[in-house]
């Protein structure tokens, strides 16, 4: 892989990058502090087809957005099973950080197309409750779209599966506490990331089709991509 950090481009160059990122977007539109420091934290990746992003059974603390190009998730649990395909504006790589365990699965660059990703070093977030360096409301905005992310694959399993035990699995775990921002919004949703990933683990391995179950994104545009290519290889 090769990389370059983002703090040798010019920030306002990036702006329409982060503008099509959800999370990164409501960071630059209400949280710029946190923004600043992810800035110092984040690089551009690109990797080529076949190259491992992230490897089964390390440590580290980079999670990833698809700008371009796709992933595939694979387990090593049941032999190298391919159970999860990422797409661009898909997040990947966070939950394993959040719960400061080893990588569950090995993610490669899938296709004879390079991946062109933007990496964030979760460090500066820290502890749960933490915020010397990303706020409150920064870290819940991440939650929840890990969570909503997490849900919408799993609610796209249902579409297809309406006779399994799932969506009633899904309505038994407790309900968010609306549009809240404080510490018991925080650990609802720390505690929620972590049951939808534990049902994620166990439907991925049921799969057969992996195509028919990806919910829908809209990734960055062309000529976002190809801005940032230029700036990237100069």
């Amino acid at each position: 892989m090769h990389s370059v950090m983002l703090n040798r481009f010019p920030v306002e160059r990036l702006e329409p990058i982060f503008q099509s990122l959800p999370f990164f977007s409501q960071l630059l539109a209400e949280h710029r502090t946190d923004l600043q420091a992810l800035y110092e934290h984040s690089k551009i990746v690109v990797a080529e087809p076949g190259e491992s992003i992230i490897q089964a059974g390390e440590f580290d603390s980079w999670f990833y957005f698809v700008l371009n190009g796709e992933l595939s998730v694979i387990s090593h649990d049941e032999g190298n099973v391919e159970v999860g395909l990422i797409y661009p504006a898909e997040i990947v790589g966070a939950l394993a950080i959040m719960y400061d365990t080893e990588r569950s699965a090995t993610v490669t660059v899938r296709g004879n197309e390079k991946a062109l990703l933007l990496a964030v070093d979760y460090t500066p977030f820290g502890e749960l409750d933490d915020f010397s360096q990303i706020s409150l409301a920064g870290k819940i905005s991440l939650m929840q779209l890990v969570a909503e992310r997490t849900e919408a694959r799993l609610r796209a399993y249902d579409k297809q599966f309406p006779n399994t035990d799932l969506a009633e699995r899904l309505r038994a775990l407790p309900k968010a506490p609306g549009n809240t921002c404080d510490l018991d919004a925080l650990h609802y949703w720390y505690y929620r990331i972590d049951a939808l990933a534990q049902l994620l683990k166990e439907w991925n391995l049921t799969l057969e089709n992996l195509d028919d179950y990806h919910p829908p994104v809209t990734p960055p545009s062309k000529a976002l991509l190809d801005d940032l290519e230029q700036l990237y290889f100069g």
